[in-house]
């Protein structure tokens, strides 16, 4: 019997406009969603059919934290721009995967908040796919692609891979969907660039923007497991003294971020009291996750999990 797995995860995201941003990806896509069955959490799902898209968001552990995942049932191969486009509605990482054990196609995928991270697959008819500087055969060594996957997701949100598979449903749904019509291409390279502050709180953050820190930045506030932080976010490459100017203005360290899409290398800074520590270039998911994790760790928390909340909730800094 084959088993096809095409899906993904996405750490940080939690129930509250998961459908709605579920529905997004797909229609940017130009996929339809053309019914849809609401899932008992927790009971035993009927068996998928063909052109089933079912999603679940579970629980990821008792003090908090929850991640989504999204397996598709039916297209003959998976749906990249699909995933990339879903990246871009939950406002976080997705890390995608396709494996089909009777055909030589294997495949992982990670996109952060619309642009392609990373892209190494091998399929038979098609040939190899290669985009962030490696490939598939690299990427996994002597591992498999699914032993990848689940260690992806230990990574990214501080966990055991197991609860990949195992923990509590907190909502889940079975849609039937349109099959894929577009043939997955990089985009345009377009640089986006992100900060984040971590353990600052509101007052402080409120002096701050009084003082004129992060000008054309826009900003949200979050908090993590009692732990509050700032993101930034801008189109277009970071300034570096501009970061570390107003790393002067908040009591606590900033990492900034500039990712181009397509796959191209990118590249970091940290500041603290004005000035730049670190800085830094890379390329692929694992550098990138090593980038997210110096600043994730600051509020005891999974690289990816500092992510995920969607698009929405942004003010611009004046």
């Amino acid at each position: 019997m084959a088993v096809h797995f095409i899906d993904c995860f996405a750490p940080g995201v939690g129930t509250e406009a998961a459908s709605d941003r579920i529905a997004a990806a797909l229609s940017r896509v130009q996929r339809k969603v053309l019914s849809r069955q609401g899932l008992t959490p927790g009971g035993q799902a009927p068996v998928a059919s063909p052109g089933t898209l079912r999603w679940r968001i579970q629980k990821l552990r008792d003090d908090g934290g929850s991640f989504l995942v999204v397996e598709e049932t039916g297209p003959a191969r998976w749906d990249l721009s699909f995933f990339r486009a879903l990246s871009a509605t939950v406002g976080g990482i997705v890390v995608a995967r396709e494996h089909h054990s009777r055909e030589e196609r294997r495949g992982l995928a990670t996109f952060l908040s619309g642009r392609t991270v990373e892209v190494a697959a091998r399929d038979m008819q098609l040939g190899a796919t290669s985009l962030g500087g490696v490939t598939l055969e690299q990427l996994t060594g002597s591992r498999s692609v699914d032993a990848v996957y689940e260690a992806r997701f230990a990574e990214l949100c501080s966990t055991l891979a197991l609860r990949l598979r195992e923990g509590t449903v907190l909502a889940a749904e079975d849609w039937q969907v349109s099959a894929p019509v577009e043939k997955f291409a990089p985009e345009k390279p377009s640089p986006q660039s992100w900060a984040f502050l971590p353990n600052l709180e509101a007052a402080a953050w409120k002096q701050a923007l009084a003082a004129g820190v992060a000008k054309g930045w826009e900003w949200r506030t979050a908090t993590v497991r009692g732990a509050s932080f700032v993101e930034l976010r801008r189109d277009g490459a970071f300034n570096e003294a501009d970061v570390a100017g107003f790393s002067a203005k908040v009591p606590t360290g900033v990492t900034a971020l500039e990712v181009r899409g397509a796959g191209e290398p990118f590249r970091w800074s940290e500041a603290e009291k004005g000035k730049v520590s670190e800085r830094g270039t890379g390329s692929g998911a694992e550098e990138l996750f090593k980038v997210l994790y110096r600043a994730a760790v600051l509020v005891g928390e999974g690289p990816g999990m500092v992510l995920g909340r969607g698009a929405e909730g942004w003010t611009l800094a004046r």
